[in-house]
Order: structure tokens, then C-alpha cells, then sequence
């Protein structure tokens, strides 16, 4: 494998820490394509966050809902969201509903 496709994969890998737009439109399209769990339906959409309690059940509660709330907050302030206009117009609008609900949940004890 030649080292710029090397490079641009680790590229486009890397991008998924921020989902921050790039000048790149392959990256967009794979940070994009790393999220459209979060514009699920609800119902599997809450599957997907109780995976992720699951995923961090060693972490205390309070530690748990502080953090996750933090990193729905991240991606609720990124405009928009989804960086492809394919994605940004198939799943921003369920994918915000579906956070702000999982924050609702998480603030009331859930």
C-alpha cells in the first residue's frame, strides 16, 4: 500500500476523535458515516446508549452521567453535526432529539 493512502487513512481515522469539519470531503463522509447511531430510531437509539453505560460499568454513576453529558454537549454544539449533506439531511434533526433526550434521561437519574 502506497504510503499516502497510509496517511490518509490514519487521516481519516484520527478525524473521528473531534468530527470537526476537514478540507478533505473523504473525511467528512467518514466521520459521518462513524455516527448515524445517533439519528437512530428512539428505540434504537436508547439500545446504543445503554450499550454504553454497559461498555463503562466499572466508571461510578456521577462520574458517568458528568462525562457523557459532556461529550453529547460536544457533539450538540458542533454546526452542523453531519459534515455530508446526505447524512445532514437524513439524520441531524432525530440524532439532536435523540441526545438531548438521552441528557434528559441521564439529568433525571436514568
Amino acid at each position: 500500500v502506497e504510503a499516502r493512502s497510509v496517511e490518509l487513512c490514519v487521516k481519516h481515522i484520527l478525524a473521528t476523535k473531534d468530527h470537526k469539519k476537514s478540507d478533505n470531503a473523504d473525511t467528512d463522509l467518514f466521520c459521518d458515516a462513524d455516527m448515524p447511531i445517533l439519528g437512530e430510531t428512539p428505540g434504537n437509539y436508547t439500545k446504543y446508549s445503554e450499550s454504553v453505560r454497559a461498555e463503562f460499568s466499572a466508571v461510578d454513576p456521577a462520574d458517568f452521567t458528568r462525562g457523557r453529558i459532556r461529550e453529547l454537549e460536544k457533539l450538540l454544539d458542533m454546526e452542523p453535526m453531519f459534515k455530508t449533506m446526505y447524512f445532514r439531511q437524513k439524520l441531524e434533526v432525530s440524532a439532536r432529539r435523540n441526545m438531548m433526550d438521552e441528557i434528559g434521561n441521564l439529568l433525571r437519574g436514568g
